[in-house]
């Protein structure tokens, strides 16, 4: 007895491997702009503490 594969299966893999590859690639136009976005986010926040952290340490000079 010989088993013969399913094309329809394997043509079905092909293309459910197609869309999953195309799925997992990063679009550059959407995630550049992103990535940058986020960057100054974080430069931001960063700047945020630091006047925080300048802030208390001021006010312990003015209360010790």
């Amino acid at each position: 007895m010989t088993i013969m594969p399913n094309s329809n299966a394997i043509a079905t893999q092909l293309i459910n491997s197609d869309t999953t590859t195309r799925q997992m690639t990063t679009d550059p136009v959407h995630a550049v702009p992103q990535s940058m976005m986020e960057e100054k986010t974080v430069e931001a926040n960063v700047a945020a503490i630091k006047t925080i952290d300048e802030m208390h340490g001021s006010l312990l000079d003015i209360k010790g």
